[in-house]
């Protein structure tokens, strides 16, 4: 990243929301504690990884920094599908079988890779009838509304490798990071949904894909893990996400 006053890039945590990386921000500078501080290309809870902070004047500058693309390294568990699309939502499907191997997925990717729009999650701050989706979502109003797609553009998508997780690790990981998210995210709901699934789940492994992406702002990498399950035809969501990268002109 080229040097910048005024511009600072910060690792958000996974469970932080933006906000809460800011004001992590500031206390660690206390010297900006009375400058506007804003982050421009908002992390969901569950991402973690290069969160881009405007400090003072540089916040006018907010619409240029938000077209900035971004690269992540996210995995796709297969298996399991939510309502938001990663783990910090309720079980909406699961499979008896996950049989997929590293040569479909690739087909997938690249069939992925030539979309030209997206549908964003719905649990997501995309804004309809002046709200955001998840204000529809939380009303259970969601099928009452036009969820718009979105143009996208995505550079490059690189499957870096396919391998496993045992559901009882799975069973460690879930409650133990949904346990990092303050605020009302339905925390409790959703913990109760994954706990029912861990009682008995159908498979006693499933399949994660690691991929590297690298694509333009406004593209939603829970969309990508989504619409992978819905080529392959297996339910699926995002179990990591993290934005190794802000590319900077």
């Amino acid at each position: 990243m080229p040097e910048m006053k005024g511009v600072q890039i910060v690792n958000k945590n996974i469970g932080e929301t933006p906000l809460q990386a800011v004001d992590r921000f500031r206390l660690k500078f206390p010297l900006h504690a009375k400058e506007k501080i804003s982050y421009a290309g908002r992390l969901d809870p569950m991402a973690s990884g290069a969160l881009l902070l405007l400090v003072g004047k540089e916040n006018k500058n907010r619409k240029q920094y938000e077209k900035l693309d971004k690269e992540y390294i996210f995995e796709v568990l297969f298996g399991v599908a939510t309502d938001s699309g990663d783990i910090l939502g309720l079980i909406t499907e699961t499979a008896n079988g996950v049989d997929i191997c590293r040569s479909e997925v690739e087909d997938a990717l690249q069939l992925i890779r030539a979309r030209k729009y997206q549908y964003p999650p719905q649990y997501s701050s995309v804004r309809v009838k002046s709200k955001p989706l998840y204000y529809w979502a939380r009303k259970e109003l969601i099928g009452k509304i036009t969820i718009p797609k979105r143009e996208v553009k995505i550079y490059s998508i690189e499957l870096v490798r396919v391998g496993c997780i045992l559901v009882k690790k799975l069973e460690r990981v879930v409650p133990r990071r949904i346990s990092l998210v303050k605020g009302d995210f339905r925390q409790d709901k959703i913990l109760s949904g994954w706990k029912q699934y861990f009682a008995s789940p159908p498979l006693s492994s499933l399949r994660v894909a690691r991929i590297k992406v690298t694509c333009g702002s406004g593209t939603y990498v829970r969309s990508i893990a989504t619409d992978l399950g819905k080529i392959l035809k297996i339910p699926s969501l995002t179990l990591n996400i993290k934005r190794t990268k802000i590319l900077f002109p």
